[in-house]
């Protein structure tokens, strides 16, 4: 049975949470289909820390709701839950390419990006959300930091 890991706050949270979806994104940077997958539109809900097999970060898509399941070497899972929540908790089971995953969270629902991209490139996050961390000087904070839609549930 795994245990879950929430994530800390955001000023806290260590880039390695963030890591398998920045891989996903720039590995389908350019596919035409992925062109609204977009790092600002999820969230990090909880980590799965599995005994013997590879820990499985839960991220959420903020407008369809669709999860995306993966370890830290990329591969994707699916949730299956329990069939009696009160006997046991669901299990994660490998999918056999991004693409499977990809595909349930509903890219396509989304409206097409207008004449300013709507994908964001892995570099341009990076820098928009990690280059510059909110400090601290004797307990007070020296820069005020705004994630923008990058939020943590």
């Amino acid at each position: 049975m795994p245990t879950l890991e929430l994530p800390p706050e955001p000023e806290r949270i260590d880039l390695s949470w963030w890591w398998p979806l920045m891989a996903v994104a720039g590995s389908v940077a350019g596919v035409e289909r992925y062109r609204r997958l977009a790092l600002d539109d999820f969230t990090v809900v909880f980590k799965a820390v599995r005994s013997g097999r590879p820990d499985v970060y839960a991220y959420q898509h903020r407008v369809t709701r669709g999860h995306l399941y993966l370890d830290a070497a990329v591969q994707p899972y699916r949730y299956v839950p329990a069939k009696d929540p009160t006997t046991g908790s669901g299990r994660f089971l490998r999918l056999r390419d991004l693409d499977a995953a990809l595909v349930r969270l509903h890219l396509w629902e989304l409206p097409l990006p207008g004449p300013e991209p709507h994908h964001v490139t892995v570099d341009d996050w990076w820098l928009r959300n990690w280059a510059r961390r909110p400090t601290t000087r004797r307990g007070v904070r020296t820069e005020v930091r705004e994630y923008g839609r990058l939020h943590v549930v």
